[in-house]
């Protein structure tokens, strides 16, 4: 994918329609929102409650205190755009963009600051672990902490030659872009990217090993875990994988697609996968996929979250699609 807030009315962006998903035993509504053409949407952070935020082009900041029925314009800070957006809690939030950009709020997003992020690499996606423990990857094989909350951030330099052997000698020397990240702990953590590259660490982000990669690997786009044994990856040509183990042998998982997919989020046993022009429903844990029909095929879709019923899903143009997930 290959951005000082002051509080806005709460009004309705956009038009909407609704459309019917069915499966075989579970009907849902879908809601499709759109803003204008340049409104690209890329991240989006859902609480457990009703309050929720989207980031996207030009710095563009978007929030709901009503669980997505409803989305406010924010005062922009920064007109690059921003990437992936991470609350550690209802206070503590961050969000990453194009050239380095780091932005944080310690009030609920009433206010924003920007960071010094000492990059100059795009920012692809970020994971706060808590209100101090934050980490951020991107182009060009860059991975970001800080356990400061964000006063000072940590760039670790990879050894490719060590960790990506086979691919450096068929490709020659490089520092392949990063896409996803997510942690379980403050200790142990998952970051994905080019080359099917799958990465894990024990120690807090200082230290990775690579868990797996090939050279002609479809590109992997997202990741997250349930725990520290129970995970999924997606990525380019309808790629999606599962490991039951922290990650040591990942199981590629048959889906009715080639499109290239960009984000998955669980909740429980229900999640949810999307992609360009494309979605996909689980309710069993993930041990089958539904696609969600009703999705535009010359849509592009970047982010989802959950917050337990309700999936809000994001991407082209402005889209903002709610997903009722059932009981």
């Amino acid at each position: 994918m290959g951005a000082v807030l002051l509080a806005a009315l709460a009004l309705p962006l956009g038009s909407y329609f609704w459309a019917a998903y069915k499966s075989d035993d579970i009907a849902r509504p879908l809601q499709e929102r759109l803003l204008t053409a340049h409104d690209d949407l890329f991240g989006i952070h859902l609480d457990a409650g009703s309050t929720g935020w989207i980031v996207g082009a030009f710095g563009l900041i978007l929030h709901t205190r009503d669980g997505g029925r409803t989305w406010a314009h924010g005062a922009g800070i920064t007109p690059r755009t921003l990437t992936d957006v991470s609350f550690a809690d209802d206070r503590h939030g961050f969000a990453v963009g194009n050239g380095g950009t780091i932005i944080a709020t310690t009030d609920g997003g009433s206010s924003w600051g920007k960071l010094a992020s000492g990059v100059e690499e795009h920012l692809l996606a970020l994971h706060a672990v808590s209100r101090r423990e934050v980490h951020a990857v991107g182009a060009f094989g860059t991975i970001l902490s800080t356990a400061d909350g964000g006063s000072t951030w940590n760039r670790h330099k990879l050894p490719w030659e060590k960790l990506i052997p086979r691919v450096v000698e068929e490709i020659g020397h490089l520092e392949p872009n990063l896409n996803g990240v997510h942690f379980t702990t403050r200790s142990v953590g998952w970051t994905v990217g080019e080359f099917g590259l799958i990465l894990r660490t024990d120690d807090g982000g200082r230290t990775w090993v690579s868990q797996r990669h090939g050279a002609d690997s479809p590109q992997l786009a997202d990741i997250m875990f349930l725990d520290q044994d129970t995970g999924w990856a997606v990525g380019q040509q309808g790629t999606l994988l599962k490991t039951v183990d922290g990650g040591r042998r990942w199981v590629p998982v048959r889906l009715a697609t080639k499109h290239n997919l960009n984000k998955i989020f669980m909740n429980g046993n229900r999640g949810v996968i999307v992609g360009n022009g494309i979605a996909f429903i689980a309710a069993n844990g993930g041990s089958t996929w539904e696609p969600v029909d009703a999705i535009s095929r010359n849509t592009w879709l970047s982010g989802v979250a959950t917050n337990g019923k309700t999936a809000i899903v994001v991407g082209q143009s402005g889209y903002i699609g709610t997903l009722d997930m059932g009981n």
